[in-house]
């Protein structure tokens, strides 16, 4: 999932011993921000099994699916990143 504006978070090199040198991007600044956002509350947490409900009260398939309690952790945590890097925290 990494975006091309969010830079690197720790590019790094593979010295072949043949003389080749392959650098690799890492993970992305908004998937390492993610991994260090605040764990999301059970009231953040409600709310977003409650929105996912109220979108698809009946679990018809041509609707979105529901998230499970570990997606919505997820979703938490890379909106977080996200508004890190909108107000240029970091």
């Amino acid at each position: 999932m990494s975006n091309d504006h969010n830079g690197s978070a720790f590019p790094y090199f593979h010295n072949y011993p043949h003389g080749d040198i392959e650098v690799s991007d890492g993970i992305s600044r908004r998937e390492w921000f993610a991994t260090w956002a605040p764990e999301p509350n059970e009231d953040q947490i409600k709310a977003e099994v409650e929105r996912d409900r109220v979108a698809n009260p009946h679990g018809d398939s041509y609707k979105p699916p529901r998230r499970s309690i570990l997606e919505i952790k997820a979703d938490l945590r890379y909106a977080y990143a996200d508004a890190m890097i909108a107000r240029g925290r970091v």
